[in-house]
């Protein structure tokens, strides 16, 4: 993007929070809604119209349960990308809204982390 220029979608760096695996796709409308799994430690990350990148593209969260999120495309994005290929069962890249991961990195600033028995028997000692 030029310096100055319209910017579409949100801001993505390209850096890997997860994977996901694609649960289902199915019509709806003029779009595709395609239902994706992903470890649901990153659910605090995740929110109904918020943003977030499979592979790469930015789209628009629609429904968010523990560990599932579904996402819409639509006619432009089918023929702009190569999400129209995926396939139930395939895995995909997901990026989650980079703001939203400062929030939630300030909200738990200041929670004490203190060393326990069980982080000391997990990481071998």
């Amino acid at each position: 993007m030029k310096l100055g220029g319209r910017m579409g979608g949100h801001m993505v760096s390209g850096h890997i929070d997860c994977r996901g695996q694609i649960k289902s796709i199915s019509p709806v409308g003029n779009s595709l809604e395609i239902y994706i799994a992903y470890d649901s430690n990153f659910d605090n990350l995740i929110i109904e119209k918020g943003s977030i990148a499979v592979n790469g593209v930015s789209l628009t969260i629609n429904k968010v349960s523990s560990g599932n999120l579904s996402v819409n495309i639509i006619p432009h994005t089918e023929q702009k990308t190569t999400l129209s290929k995926l396939k139930q069962n395939d895995f995909v890249n997901l990026e989650f809204d980079m703001i939203g991961k400062y929030i939630a990195k300030a909200m738990h600033k200041n929670e004490k982390k203190s060393l326990t028995i069980d982080k000391l028997i997990e990481s071998g000692w």
